[in-house]
């Protein structure tokens, strides 16, 4: 019953991220809306629609966090975790993933020095993605390790490697463009190449910075964020 408990935890971190990620789009959207509805009616049209189209997947995440918020009956889910707490996290959801795409992935943690409490969805939102874009680019099997670590006092740094076939020289320069992808489905549909530039986005508000490492066999990707964006103020 308590590993139950713990995988519905998970699965309600993750869904409050979401839930978050779906308001912030859904006002972005409208203020978009606004800018464009006396400048193009056809267009802001189109945009509003997008918008209440969002507004509605953000309704039933909210319903289904309602439910599992109370069936685990926890209804204030801390915004900070411990850090060692938070790579598990990233670990636990991916090696679910990994499974569900039929891969053998081993998953490895790292962490150095002392750290705060960090929150939670700023995490998730950048190690998370790339994780899943780690274990994505795997062919059946292969490992990925998370580390963390501080520079200096007001810096800290995650590292995602893995051992897949890494980023090759000539689409290195274009791997945070919006809408480049590398990865295709079972039909040869693109995906939408979002993940590694909404990373980017994230950790540039964050003044921060993110770089690849192509290594002779895989990736590790350094995120590098000031210390105080991500603990709690106060």
């Amino acid at each position: 019953m308590l590993m139950i408990v713990s995988n519905l935890y998970e699965e309600t971190v993750h869904l409050k991220k979401t839930l978050k990620t779906t308001e912030k789009v859904t006002n972005d959207s409208y203020q978009l809306y606004r800018e464009m509805k006396g400048k193009d009616v056809q267009l802001s049209g189109r945009i509003l629609r997008l918008a209440g189209e969002i507004h509605e997947v953000k309704k039933d995440n909210q319903r289904i966090f309602a439910g599992l918020s109370k069936l685990i009956s926890n209804e204030g889910l801390r915004d900070y975790m411990r850090a060692s707490d938070l790579l598990q996290l990233v670990i636990r959801m991916n090696e679910k993933y990994a499974e569900a795409l039929g891969k053998q992935i081993d998953f490895y943690c790292s962490i150095e020095g002392e750290h705060d409490e960090y929150h939670v969805f700023i995490v998730l939102s950048i190690i998370n993605n790339l994780t899943a874009n780690a274990v994505e680019a795997m062919d059946e099997e292969g490992m990925v390790s998370l580390r963390l670590r501080k520079p200096n006092e007001s810096m800290v740094e995650f590292q995602v490697e893995d051992n897949g076939p890494g980023i090759s020289e000539k689409i290195g320069d274009i791997v945070f463009d919006p809408g480049f992808t590398s990865k295709y489905d079972e039909f040869g549909m693109p995906s939408t190449g979002i993940g590694l530039s909404y990373v980017k986005e994230i950790v540039t508000e964050l003044e921060g910075d993110i770089t690849f490492d192509n290594q002779q066999r895989g990736v590790v990707f350094a995120i590098r964020l000031p210390v105080r964006h991500l603990i709690q103020k106060g």
